[in-house]
C-alpha cells in the first residue's frame, strides 16, 4: 500500500485541567470510584483528540485500601470520555458540575453509576452490553461472518439499540440535548462497525466496496459529536480520510500508471476537500486532518509543507494550528542537514554499534524486523543494491532491526548469507528507539545520512526505486 495510505487514526484538544483544589466553579466535576478488587487498581479518565486520536488525560489516582478513590477536575463544556479502571474501559459522558458515583464489582461486568449525572452513564453502561452481546453472538465474531450474516447482525444491533433507546427515554428522563447525543452515539456504532467491515472487505478487494457496505457518504456532518469527543466518530472521520480521499486519488495513479506524482496528492486532496463544500466547521477540520496525517507518516515534504502553510494563512486562530505546529516543528529537527539523530543497537556479536561510530561513512539506514512482509519483499533489491556498490567503502548499508527477539533475527540471517551489510538489532530500555528519534509510523523506512552525520533523506527512496541509486550516486560524485 502506497505511504500515503499507512497511517494509522487521530482529534481535537480541549481545554480540560486536573485540579485538586475548588478552583473552577460550577465547571468543576467530581467523580468517586468505589469497587470489590482482590488488586491495586489504576483509575484514568481522558479524552480523544479528535484529530490524531491520541489519548489526553484527563485525571488518574489510585484505588485506597477500601477500593476507593475521587477524582476532582475541571471541564469547559459536555464530554464523552473513557474511564479506564484496571483493564476495563467504559464511556462516559461528563458534563461541568456532575457529581458522579461509579460502582464495580470484580464478579460482574456492569458498571453502574449514581448522583448528577449517572442516567446517561447508566444508558452507555448498557449500550455496550448490548453491543458486546450481539458483536460476540454465539462465539462468532461480527467481523469474521460472510456479508448476508453480518448484514443480518447489523441489523439485530440496530433494532436492539433503537429498542433500548425508546424504552430507556420512556422510563428515565434525559434532557433533549443529552438524549439527542445518545441516540447519535447508537448511530455512529452502527456506521463505525459497517465501515471497519466495508474497509476489510475492500482491502481484499482492491478497495472496491459493495454499495451495501459503503458507509463514505453517509458519516453524518456534525459539529456536536465533534465537539464532543466521540470516539467513534473520531475514527469514522480518519477512516474516511482514506476511503473518500486518498485511495481514490491513489487508485487512480494506479489505473493511469503513474501519471499522477503521488508527491501532488496532499494538494489534491485539498482541493477536493475545498471542493465538496463542507460547512465551515468541518472544512477546518478536515484540512487540519490533512496536515496532520500527512505530517504523521511522511514528516514535511514540499507539497505538505505548502497544505500546511495554506491551513496556516487560512485559520490563523484555529485550535488545531497548536498541534500542527508542534507536530511541524518536530520533524524541522530531523530535516536534510540536520544532525542524524543516534541510532544504538547490538551486532550479532553482541558488541554495541551506534550511527556515531560510522561518521566519515555515507549510511543508508534500513529499519526493518523479520515479521515484516513489505520489508522483507525488499530484501532482493537492497542486495542488488549492496553488489552494485560493493567495492566502495565510502558508503555503509546498515540495517536496524526493530525485532523483540534477537534469536529469531540471529537466525534469519545465518540462515541468509547473502543478507550482507551492517546488521544491529534495538535493545528495549537501551537508548532512544529509532522509531521515536525520526517519528516512523510504520516499516520498512529508509534513511540517508551522509558522511558529516547530517541527514539528506529521513524518508529515502526504497531499495526497489531506481531513485536511491541516484540519490547516493550524488553523494559519492567528486566535490568540485
Amino acid at each position: 500500500m502506497n505511504k500515503y495510505l499507512k497511517v494509522i487514526i487521530q482529534s481535537l484538544a480541549l481545554s480540560i485541567l486536573l485540579s485538586c483544589s475548588k478552583n473552577g466553579g460550577d465547571n468543576i466535576v467530581n467523580v468517586s470510584v468505589q469497587g470489590q478488587t482482590d488488586e491495586a487498581l489504576g483509575i484514568k479518565i481522558s479524552k480523544i483528540d479528535m484529530l490524531n486520536s491520541e489519548s489526553i488525560s484527563i485525571a488518574e489516582a489510585g484505588l485506597d485500601s477500601l477500593g476507593k478513590c475521587s477524582l476532582k477536575f475541571t471541564i469547559s463544556k459536555p464530554t464523552l470520555a473513557t474511564l479506564e479502571i484496571g483493564h476495563t474501559i467504559n464511556v462516559i459522558y461528563l458534563e461541568p458540575g456532575q457529581d458522579l458515583n461509579v460502582s464495580f464489582s470484580k464478579d460482574s461486568d456492569i458498571t453502574t453509576y449514581s448522583g448528577k449525572g449517572s442516567e446517561a452513564n447508566n444508558y452507555l453502561s448498557q449500550v455496550s452490553l448490548i453491543r458486546t452481546k450481539i458483536e460476540e453472538n454465539s462465539g462468532r465474531n461480527i467481523y469474521g461472518l460472510n456479508q448476508k450474516e453480518f448484514l443480518n447482525r447489523l441489523d439485530t444491533l440496530e433494532k436492539s439499540l433503537n429498542k433500548f433507546h425508546q424504552d430507556f427515554i420512556d422510563s428515565v428522563h434525559l434532557p433533549l440535548n443529552v438524549s439527542n447525543l445518545l441516540e447519535k452515539g447508537n448511530m455512529m456504532i452502527l456506521l463505525v462497525v459497517k465501515q471497519a467491515y466495508g474497509w476489510n472487505y475492500g482491502s481484499r478487494h482492491n478497495h472496491k466496496i459493495p454499495e451495501e457496505l459503503d458507509v463514505a457518504n453517509k458519516i453524518p456532518i456534525d459539529s456536536m459529536l465533534l465537539d464532543v469527543g466521540m470516539r467513534e466518530y473520531a475514527s469514522a472521520l480518519h477512516m474516511n480520510m482514506y476511503l473518500k480521499f486518498y485511495i481514490p486519488l491513489q487508485t487512480k495513479k494506479i489505473s493511469e500508471e503513474n501519471e499522477i506524482d503521488g508527491m501532488r496528492i496532499p494538494l489534491m486532496v485539498e482541493k477536493k476537500i475545498y471542493d465538496s463544500k463542507y460547512p465551515s466547521f468541518m472544512e477546518e477540520f478536515l484540512l487540519a486532518k490533512n496536515v496532520d496525517m500527512l505530517l504523521t507518516s511522511l514528516g514535511i515534504t514540499p507539497t505538505i509543507d505548502t497544505v500546511y502553510k495554506n491551513f496556516r494563512n487560512k485559520y490563523s486562530t484555529s485550535s488545531y494550528l497548536s498541534p500542527l505546529r508542534n507536530r511541524y516543528d518536530t520533524w524541522l529537527a530531523i530535516s536534510p542537514g540536520k544532525t542524524a539523530p543516534d541510532v544504538k543497537g547490538l551486532t550479532m556479536n553482541g558488541a554495541w554499534l551506534s550511527l556515531n561510530d560510522l561518521k566519515g561513512k555515507i549510511v543508508y539506514i534500513d529499519v526493518w524486523a523479520t515479521w515484516c512482509g513489505p520489508c522483507r519483499d525488499e530484501l532482493p533489491y537492497a542486495k542488488k543494491l549492496q553488489k552494485k556498490f560493493e567495492n566502495n567503502n565510502r558508503i555503509v548499508f546498515l540495517y536496524v532491526s526493530v525485532d523483540r527477539d534477537q534469536e529469531v533475527w540471529k537466525k534469519m540471517l545465518q540462515q541468509d548469507p547473502d543478507f550482507k551489510g551492517t546488521h544491529i538489532i534495538e535493545v528495549v530500555g537501551k537508548g532512544i528507539p529509532i522509531r521515536n528519534s525520526y517519528h516512523i509510523a510504520g516499516i520498512p523506512r529508509y534513511i540517508l545520512v551522509n558522511e558529516n552525520g547530517l541527514i539528506v533523506n529521513v524518508d529515502a527512496p526504497r531499495p526497489s526505486s531506481k531513485e536511491i541509486e541516484t540519490e547516493i550516486d550524488k553523494l559519492l560524485a567528486p566535490k568540485n
